[in-house]
């Protein structure tokens, strides 16, 4: 299980498998998949049709006020 945090959706528990790649001695590719009608897989979902359409994810900021969405357009973040 992996566990994940993302700033909009929080908190993920991700079940996966790793793969050994044959190119590279350790190397691996981990494939995350979430439960059928798990939050996970909502959130998941959410993060993706955000991402298919373009749109500007929401500011989220934290307690001191900082911008937490990854959304800083000065150059710093």
């Amino acid at each position: 299980m992996k566990h994940l945090h993302h700033p909009l959706v929080g908190d993920l528990a991700q079940p996966y498998e790793a793969m050994g790649l044959p190119s590279g001695p350790g190397l691996r590719l981990n494939f995350c998949t979430p439960e059928p009608d798990s939050r996970e897989r909502e959130a998941l979902g959410l993060l993706a049709g955000w991402a298919s359409t373009g749109a500007v994810v929401p500011s989220r900021r934290d307690r001191s006020g900082n911008d937490r969405s990854g959304n800083d357009r000065s150059g710093n973040g």
